[in-house]
């Protein structure tokens, strides 16, 4: 079964400069411009890696926080709105 990377969920935090992590499997949709600014992983063990050496490195949370921001600020709501309407 295909799952779809739920950004609504991240948005918010991608907004506000949060260093984002979640699981992805092979069956997993993510679209592109979103990959540069999730740290995505397999496993929950690679999870909390992830977790805690993002919290220990500043300058690679900082990377990915600002690779994250800057994916969902080109996104315009604009047309997805009018599409949805």
């Amino acid at each position: 079964m295909a799952r779809i990377f739920e950004i609504v969920r991240v948005s918010y935090l991608l907004a506000n400069r949060k260093a984002v992590v979640a699981d992805l499997d092979t069956d997993t949709s993510v679209e592109d411009d979103v990959r540069a600014g999730v740290k995505f992983v397999s496993s929950a063990q690679e999870l909390v890696d992830a977790c805690v050496k993002l919290v220990e490195d500043e300058s690679e949370r900082t990377k990915l926080e600002e690779a994250g921001y800057s994916s969902i600020r080109q996104r315009d709501i604009r047309g997805i709105i009018e599409s949805a309407l």
